[in-house]
């Protein structure tokens, strides 16, 4: 492949709107070159896309940016070997005229779908885990990692500022299918934003594809053979997860009526993302819960809400789902009926995934990896919260893996992936201060929870919420003048809601079944405080949940 590189490179200058959206795209699916052939070909995208941006038609726009999306995350392609015969074969005469059919031959044998699914155990497309973010498999390397150079790093600024600019200007001619694309794309690259140059959309951009996305639900169409619609909606609720945003009310609203229709007729993988989207944003909270609707299946007509109808798909499709998806599916319909006590848990939807879980061995049927440790974790997640909730899990119920190796892979979570950051450390410091004893990352004693900060003395934790226990927030204007972000495009967490995320309303329902006292110190408050100011915050939070008394004696 380095000579279609090779090639991209000289003659990138010359092409076509149209034809710099298909490189582009290409590349992101196309095997990995050297870095001395690729990292030049990349630059010169980058500048193409810059300059053709503009001039791209909605397809186009949307074919460039999944493009960067699987690139840029990691996303498995196939060997160089896979493609050699065609390229030595290909009638063509120059290298860059090869690269079309190339292509072809590649997406005829291949075959990846227009929007990425939830890949098998086989392949290293990311999946959810427990943390709430895709994470993404580690024996692949990242797109443009290699880029290190100031004129590379320009490049790709100047083309993503003019890609997402596009997005903004074509979303409304965009159809459903290429919004959930846009949408999907933009989540992976936010997802996939620990590689440290991770771009996410302007407010602008995801307005405008959020404006569009209700409008063109109004009209989708469910039930037909190829299930397109039903992988639109499932994707672009899936987007809002990975994104860490919620919906508009607009945007709820739609998604709400066209989930009505649609849950009957989800596939199984359609289902899980769906589930996932609907159920770590909040989203139900937002569908008319009151009023109860029409579900016609193949056999029956039934009334119920909009989340029951995904809840009973998700039912009848658990024998259907990957162990990764059921995975996800469990922990999701557990956590809604965990946080909302007006969501009553579907105990049938669980007798039927324990049952299937039942049939499952780990090692055999998971990911190997995070990937699958993550799903392990999500299961015994899931038994917590139902077990916590009402006791509707006997030991009996659950497959006997679930004690063990779930287990394990949670309570190595809670042990392991802290992230213990100078704002923990300051306000362990404020509690030592005023003459508390402060364990930071203590395990609560059944080891499945760990705390911030523990004042044991007091049976009371300081949980210091940083800004991913919060869900961006793309509604609110973006800062102007000097509080404006200084690196567009990039995650930033001024953008961050007061909105926090249900996986955090768990966490706070579980601690306080173990703890007397629970304190919260959202980042956003004390952020930009003198010392001498946090630790005085910090000393009323404390009064006011009577670990301290207000002439500052301890108890």
């Amino acid at each position: 492949m380095d000579a279609l590189y090779v090639a991209a490179a000289r003659v990138a200058p010359r092409l076509s709107p149209q034809e710099v959206a298909n490189a582009v795209y290409g590349a992101g699916f196309a095997p990995r070159p050297s870095a001395t052939a690729g990292d030049p070909a990349i630059v010169a995208l980058d500048v193409a896309i810059a300059r053709c941006a503009r001039e791209m038609k909605p397809q186009e726009v949307v074919n460039a940016l999944q493009g960067i999306a699987t690139g840029r995350a990691g996303i498995a392609r196939p060997a160089d070997a896979d493609l050699r015969r065609v390229l030595y074969t290909s009638p063509h005469t120059t290298p860059f005229a090869r690269w079309t059919p190339i292509l072809k031959e590649f997406h005829r044998r291949i075959s990846p779908p227009r929007v990425p699914r939830f890949q098998s155990r086989h392949t290293s497309a990311p999946f959810n885990s427990a943390s709430d973010a895709f994470q993404l498999h580690p024996d692949v390397r990242l797109y443009r990692t290699a880029l290190k150079k100031t004129a590379a790093d320009d490049a790709f600024r100047d083309a993503w500022r003019e890609l997402d600019a596009a997005v903004r200007r074509r979303a409304h001619r965009m159809s459903l299918l290429e919004v959930g694309i846009a949408m999907w794309s933009y989540a992976t690259l936010r997802a996939s934003r620990a590689s440290g140059d991770a771009p996410s959309p302007t407010r602008g951009a995801f307005l405008a594809l959020e404006r569009r996305l209700a409008m063109t639900l109004a009209t989708a169409r469910f039930g037909d053979a190829k299930r397109r619609d039903e992988t639109s909606v499932a994707t672009a609720t899936w987007a809002y997860h990975a994104m860490e945003t919620r919906p508009s009310d607009d945007a709820a609203r739609a998604l709400d009526a066209a989930l009505a229709k649609a849950a009957a007729t989800l596939p199984a993988q359609e289902t899980a993302m769906t589930l996932i989207g609907v159920a770590s944003t909040g989203t139900w909270r937002a569908f008319d819960s009151k009023k109860k609707k029409k579900t016609t299946t193949t056999t029956t007509t039934t009334t119920m809400t909009t989340w029951d109808a995904l809840v009973e798909n998700a039912r009848r499709r658990v024998h259907e789902m990957k162990p990764i998806e059921l995975a996800y599916a469990t922990w999701a319909v557990a956590i809604v009926s965990f946080v909302d006590e007006t969501t009553p848990p579907s105990r049938a939807f669980f007798e039927t995934a324990w049952a299937r879980a039942a049939t499952l061995t780990p090692g055999v049927d998971f990911p190997e990896g995070k990937r699958g440790k993550d799903a392990l974790a999500n299961f015994y997640h899931a038994y917590l919260m139902r077990r916590d909730a009402v006791d509707d899990a006997p030991p009996s119920a659950v497959p006997a893996w679930l004690h063990a190796d779930a287990r394990d892979a949670w309570r190595a979570q809670a042990k392991n992936d802290v992230n213990a950051s100078a704002f923990h450390d300051n306000v362990a410091r404020d509690c030592e201060s005023l003459g508390l004893t402060a364990e930071k990352e203590a395990l609560a004693e059944d080891g499945n929870f760990s705390a911030d900060v523990l004042l044991r003395d007091h049976d009371a934790i300081v949980e210091c919420d940083g800004p991913n226990h919060f869900y961006v927030d793309y509604q609110r204007p973006e800062p102007l003048g000097a509080d404006a972000n200084p690196n567009p495009g990039k995650y930033d967490t001024r953008k961050e809601s007061r909105v926090r995320k249900v996986k955090t309303e768990a966490r706070d329902k579980f601690l306080r079944a173990r703890f007397t006292r629970v304190i919260v110190v959202p980042w956003f408050d004390v952020h930009g405080m003198q010392p001498a100011q946090r630790t005085a915050y910090v000393r009323a939070r404390l009064e006011d949940a009577g670990v301290l008394k207000k002439d500052a004696a301890l108890e």
